[in-house]
């Protein structure tokens, strides 16, 4: 008897209710129409832009907002909620396929261990929709506490938060030069990371991404794969991967260092991963907690898992994080979040 996965099981049990589902959609999807029709009294949203009190230093790159809150564990959805309903914004809503206009949220690190730093950047389709969502945020508060976003000019200063060496993500090549990226490789940063054994080969594999990317995109083949050149030399291995999702990428803490790779993927076994292991099981911090060199239970890592997408992300997250690894007492309690 062939084994199912149990999360097709719940997309078989689910199919029943689809048409219900679809039906309540097209409502929904009526009203915000019939709203988005009779909103001739709203303001345009150009004027966003022209109201903002500092509008000067605004230039058509900032279409970045930053944030900082030391909540470590806000997602998009939590910033998409502070937009008022549609009846009640004071801006036109032009396409209610962007209704949310926050197109991606990218959850400040320090790349040198991913520990959150307390900063989120809310990433629009241009200046004149972060000007609207500044506008309709105004005011507004996260858990009871009063939130104030800034426009971020310039991407190059705070550009070592958001890309990590470490965890070959491609998707920063959108908003920024790829200059920068390429000097990052060199920077004294990368140089101290390369003295980790670990670290120092996943640095190469996304050194290595990163040039099969230019490749293609000088190419002008498609940007949503990773496309190796014709270099004989280089591995077919990286050649036609999808991008990393930040929303597919879990970082788990607190595993013993005497656990493998091969621990884990046995472990996962009912997951979908990332095609290529050495992406989708990785350590990337060495030991750390109490403990001396023989007694590998009590130094614990974190490790970097990548998933085919977010549903399967967060699957694992749901089912593992908080509880004690394979559900054994004698085994730490696992931490698990998702990279954002």
């Amino acid at each position: 008897m062939p084994i199912i996965k149990s999360h097709t099981l719940l997309a078989n049990d689910s199919n029943e209710h689809s048409d219900i589902h679809e039906r309540i959609k097209k409502s929904a999807n009526y009203l915000d129409q019939l709203i988005l029709d009779q909103s001739s009294e709203k303001l345009d949203s150009k004027l966003a832009i022209e109201r903002l009190p500092f509008k000067k230093s605004i230039n058509s790159n900032s279409n970045i907002l930053k944030l900082n809150y030391n909540n470590h564990f806000l997602l998009k959805s939590d910033f998409e909620k502070l937009l008022p309903d549609l009846n009640s914004r004071q801006y036109k809503v032009k396409d209610l396929q962007n209704k949310n206009l926050i197109t991606e949220l990218i959850k400040g690190r320090y790349a040198s261990n991913l520990k959150p730093n307390g900063s989120y950047y809310l990433v629009f389709n241009n200046v004149e929709d972060a000007a609207v969502y500044y506008h309709e945020t105004k005011g507004k508060k996260i858990n009871g506490k009063q939130i104030s976003f800034e426009f971020i000019s310039s991407i190059n200063n705070e550009f070592k938060y958001m890309y990590f060496p470490i965890l070959p993500d491609l998707r920063i090549s959108k908003y920024i030069d790829k200059n920068l990226v390429e000097n990052w490789f060199t920077n004294d940063l990368i140089k101290s990371l390369n003295k980790n054994e670990t670290n120092s080969a996943l640095i190469t594999i996304s050194k290595q991404l990163w040039e099969d990317y230019k490749q293609s995109s000088r190419n002008n083949e498609n940007l949503d794969s990773i496309n190796g050149n014709s270099n004989e030399k280089k591995t077919d291995k990286f050649k036609n991967l999808p991008i990393i999702e930040r929303t597919n990428t879990v970082i788990l803490n607190n595993i013993p260092e005497n656990f493998k790779s091969n621990d884990i993927a046995e472990w996962l076994w009912e997951y979908d991963l990332y095609p290529i292991e050495e992406l989708s099981i990785r350590k990337i911090i060495n030991s750390s907690g109490g403990g001396n060199n023989s007694n590998k239970i009590n130094k614990l890592n974190t490790w970097c898992l990548i998933f085919s997408n977010e549903l399967e992300a967060r699957r694992f997250i749901l089912q593992y994080d908080n509880r004690h690894l394979f559900e054994n007492e004698n085994l730490p309690i696992i931490k698990a979040e998702i990279l954002g």
